[in-house]
This record gives structure tokens, C-alpha cells and sequence, in this order.
């Protein structure tokens, strides 16, 4: 069950990770044109351009759900690991006094 605890947990971190990705890469709404902030003039004292990156929030509600789920998920992988670690000590302790007694 260890093992099977810790692909949970993976698959927990990872889809955590994902939306925590989508989430604030989404909360970029860059024109394709603009690379920083600039202001250009034209040489007739025309009228003046700008181009900007508008940056929006990310739904900080949800980023902090993904980022609690993020930690719970390393927290269960740890968990289970040191389940296996242990079951693998025992084993390892039940064959050596199961070979002494042969």
C-alpha cells in the first residue's frame, strides 16, 4: 500500500503543480506585439503609442487551495516513503533472524 501511496501522492503534486502553473501563467495577457513597456513617438510629434503588458491577478482563492494541495500531497509522499522504508526494515530484520535460527 506504500508504494501505491506515494503514485497517489506524485499524481496529487503533479496535477497540483499543473493548475498551479495554468493558474498564474493564464494571469499574463500579453499582446503579441509588446515586449515591455515603451513609449513610442513619431518624428512629426505625432500621437504617442504605447505598449504594455497588462498583468491580472491570479483567482488567489484558488492558488492557495493548489499550493495547500501542492504541500498536503509532499507530506503524504513522505508519509507513505517512510512506511515502505520501515516495511523494508522489517523484512530485512525477519530474514536475518529467520537465516541465524537456520
Amino acid at each position: 500500500y506504500a508504494v501505491q501511496g506515494m503514485r497517489q501522492a506524485t499524481n496529487q503534486a503533479n496535477d497540483a503543480a499543473g493548475r498551479i502553473i495554468r493558474g498564474t501563467s493564464n494571469s499574463l495577457n500579453v499582446p503579441e506585439q509588446a515586449t515591455a513597456p515603451e513609449t513610442i513617438t513619431s518624428n512629426n510629434t505625432g500621437p504617442v503609442r504605447t505598449a504594455t503588458r497588462d498583468l491580472v491577478a491570479p483567482n488567489s482563492d484558488t492558488l492557495i487551495f493548489d499550493i495547500v494541495d501542492l504541500k498536503v500531497a509532499e507530506l503524504n509522499f513522505k508519509a507513505n516513503a517512510a512506511v515502505y522504508k520501515r516495511m523494508a526494515d522489517m523484512t530485512d530484520e525477519f530474514i536475518n533472524n529467520f537465516a541465524r535460527k537456520t
